[in-house]
């Protein structure tokens, strides 16, 4: 086992954004979408989505395995005495509901159905794995502060999101979702502390960008 520094961190970071872009670019095939057309009916899931996802599930938990987090990573030792910050997730999921209830689900096949909401998951699970998991896990190690774990951890968060004007968003509403997933990233925290759980975090990050996403179309 290693012992963990901020440059570790950072190399984490870097190598899993360019994981995550690179891949979903990069794997052959001719239908490809752009940002803004992800949740059209032709979206290519496995191709484009599931299969990166998946390698870059397997460097996470390599990097967990080599840094001894495989405990620290899914799980705080206690939860935080601030039970009023459930607050936020509550009504982040009862936002996402309200959705669903007032626009309804798209019409589409079973395969788009069993597509998104397996990208969704494995959205979820990765990005939360990184930002609520190691990267947070990791600045308490390293800085010795949660505060700046916290803040650390949901800049790098929103930034994350800064490529997707590469891939097709305009370079305004990037800058606005970079701002926002910012502010998510701590509503994601919050469920962490007060479960001392990810998997709630996890599955509250899939749900919300399942609603996003079929709901646009």
């Amino acid at each position: 086992m290693r012992t963990l520094r901020a440059v570790h961190l950072v190399t984490f970071f870097l190598v899993h954004s360019a994981l995550w872009i690179g891949l979903s670019v990069a794997i052959p095939g001719s239908d490809h979408v752009s940002y803004s057309d992800i949740g059209v009916g032709s979206t290519p899931w496995v191709r484009q989505f599931v299969l990166p996802l998946l390698f870059v599930l397997a460097v996470q938990l390599l990097f967990v395995r080599r840094y001894g987090l495989r405990s620290t990573v899914w799980r705080d030792a206690t939860p935080t005495s601030r039970r009023s910050l459930l607050v936020f997730p509550l009504l982040m999921m009862m936002g996402s509901l309200g959705v669903v209830l007032t626009q309804g689900l798209s019409r589409a096949p079973v395969s788009y159905w069993v597509g998104i909401t397996c990208t969704m998951a494995l959205v979820g699970l990765t990005e939360e794995l990184s930002f609520r998991g190691i990267l947070l896990v990791g600045g308490r190690q390293v800085w010795g502060s949660e505060r700046k774990a916290l803040v650390t951890s949901s800049l790098l968060f929103g930034l994350f999101h800064l490529p997707n004007v590469i891939t097709g968003q305009a370079l305004g509403p990037t800058v606005r979702q970079v701002v926002m997933t910012t502010f998510l990233g701590m509503v994601f925290y919050c469920l962490r502390r007060v479960t001392t759980r990810l998997w709630p975090a996890v599955a509250l990050h899939g749900i919300y960008d399942f609603v996003l996403i079929q709901s646009a179309f």
